[in-house]
Formats: C-alpha cells, sequence, structure tokens
C-alpha cells in the first residue's frame, strides 16, 4: 500500500522504513491500522446524480372527431399536452439534477403553434427551475430534407439553456459540473449512409441518447416508414447508462439500456403501453444504474367488441 504523510509525499510501506510514535519499522498491525487511519488519503467520493428520462410525448398529436367544449380544439392533442405537462410537473419535485427527452418530442416536423407553444411552456418551467435538458430528435420530428429546417431552431431561441439535437450529426455534450458526458445521436444521424460510433469520455460518467428500434424486441404494430435499427455498436457496455426513444413499451433491451415508453398512448397499439417517464441514478463511473419508473395518468384506452356492446 501506498500512504501520503504530513508533507503530502507518497510513500510505499512495503520498501520505506518509517517509524510511529517511536516505534520501529517492524510493524505491528495495530501501528499499521494507526497509519492508515492517520495519513492514508481517501479517494473523492462521486456524487451521485439523478436524471429525468422521458421520450416520445408526440405534441401536436390528433386523432378521433371529438373536439374540446372549451378551445374547439381536437381533444387528443389537448390529452396529449396535458400528458407532457403532467410529466414535468412531477419531475420539477423529484430534485433531478438533468433531464434528457430521447425524441419524438413533436409528432409530426411541421407541428401546429399550439404544440410548439406546449414544448416551450414546459422547457421554460425546466429552465426556470435550474434544470438542464438535452434534447434530441425522433423520426416523427427530424425532416426528411436537410434544406427544409427543423422546428429545433426556433425552440432554440426561446429556450436557450436547453439543448436541442435535432441534426444529422452526433453531438458531444458535456457536464463538468455533474461529471457527465452526454452523446447525443439523434434520428436525423442514423439514417446516414455511415453508421456512426460512439466513444466514451474516459474521465466522467457517460450517457448516450438516440432514436430508433433495437433489433430483437416485439414489434407493438407494424414497423413504421422511416424508423431505423438501433445498430449494436450504439449499445456498449461501457456507457453508464444508454437512453432510448421510438419503442412507446417501457423496457430494458441491455444491461445498461431502457426506453422510458410514452407519455401517452397513440393508437391501439399502444394498449399496453404505461405511459409516464424514467428517473435514473448514476453513481460511480461504471456502477449499474438504478432506475425507477414513474407512472403519469393518461386518457384510459379500451378495446371493445362489437357484439360485447350490443
Amino acid at each position: 500500500p501506498v500512504v501520503a504523510l504530513a508533507d503530502r509525499t507518497p510513500v510505499s510501506i512495503r520498501e520505506t522504513p518509517i517509524s510511529i510514535r517511536g516505534f520501529s519499522s517492524g510493524f505491528r498491525p495495530w501501528d499499521l491500522a494507526y497509519l492508515r487511519h492517520r495519513y492514508v488519503q481517501e479517494p473523492e467520493l462521486v456524487k451521485p446524480i439523478r436524471i429525468a428520462h422521458i421520450s416520445d410525448t408526440h405534441l401536436g398529436y390528433r386523432a378521433l372527431g371529438k373536439t374540446d367544449p372549451v378551445t374547439g380544439r381536437n381533444q387528443r392533442s389537448i390529452d396529449v399536452e396535458n400528458a407532457f405537462e403532467a410529466a414535468i410537473t412531477d419531475i420539477l419535485q423529484r430534485d433531478v439534477d438533468l433531464v434528457v427527452h430521447a425524441g419524438d418530442l413533436f409528432n409530426q416536423t411541421r407541428p401546429p403553434y399550439a404544440a410548439i407553444g406546449a414544448a416551450m411552456r414546459q422547457f421554460r418551467r425546466l429552465e426556470e427551475a435550474g434544470i438542464p435538458t438535452v434534447v434530441i430528435g425522433g423520426n416523427h420530428d427530424t425532416p426528411r430534407l436537410r434544406s427544409s429546417g427543423s422546428v429545433f431552431s426556433l425552440l432554440r431561441l426561446v429556450a436557450p439553456k436547453t439543448y436541442f439535437a435535432g441534426g444529422y450529426e452526433t453531438e458531444i455534450v458535456p457536464f463538468p459540473e455533474l461529471d457527465l458526458t452526454v452523446t447525443a445521436i439523434p434520428h436525423g444521424r442514423l439514417t446516414e449512409p455511415i453508421p456512426p460510433a460512439a466513444f466514451p469520455n474516459p474521465d466522467t460518467r457517460n450517457l448516450l441518447i438516440t432514436h430508433g428500434f433495437v433489433p430483437g424486441l416485439e414489434p407493438l404494430t407494424h414497423r413504421e416508414p422511416g424508423e431505423e435499427d438501433v445498430d449494436e455498436t450504439l449499445l456498449p457496455p461501457d456507457f453508464d447508462y444508454i437512453a432510448l426513444g421510438h419503442y412507446h413499451v417501457r423496457s430494458q433491451p441491455r444491461p445498461n439500456a431502457w426506453y422510458a415508453g410514452s407519455t401517452e398512448r397513440f393508437g391501439f397499439g399502444d394498449m399496453p403501453v404505461e405511459t409516464g417517464y424514467l428517473i435514473v441514478e448514476l453513481c460511480e463511473p461504471g456502477s449499474e444504474p438504478k432506475v425507477s419508473p414513474v407512472s403519469i395518468e393518461a386518457r384510459p384506452m379500451l378495446r371493445w367488441r362489437l357484439d360485447e356492446a350490443l
């Protein structure tokens, strides 16, 4: 073992004769115990951090013909906005250090004004609470043509403290105050001909965010046009946590990788969805993440047979 004496000089107990309180270098067990207690510098412990992992909020979604009697808007659109607001309200009570949104913030690349306003209000709440947030683009809200631009460019103006990665490149977001490096791989990057690569920062804890389908999962319905598979190279075990989006059922496809699920149900393929998000606690680098599901109430979805309803 190596110890540091009063002058901070490292000394090897095996190689250097030293005396303690008049005792010679022939250490007795209690002498060594005293030396360790008096002089050994314990390594500084890494502070645990709490992360809220949310995904697939699909703001701007609309379905069925029912309208809200007060606003005249589609009722399901309002349901989706209310679910997102409920999730953020809950997150604000959980003492989290970071929020990550793993894609499909919006249901389309050109969301309606009401959906943009709903997103603005919730991200401003997080900013006012001093909680940093990282959002990546999903297959629903990533433009097919680069030249058409993204709604994320507008959100950057109204929520400047929130990091939006909605393009076609891998983006590295450091959080030195959290001893954390976030690798953000949006859906657009998965569409490129050269597959992305992910390399953890050896000096910090590491979190990867991406949006796609992990092969081996059971599709809820048919595969969506434009969706991308998450290659095994993007599920490396040396990342402390991998935050996935796209699959609406909360699940754990790898020991360090989780889908948060969705905050609402979108079509009958989402019947098994338990709406909500995840709280993730990261401790020492390389340690297993502690993941706690948080359920958020949403409108129930029921399936009735016609002959049973008559």
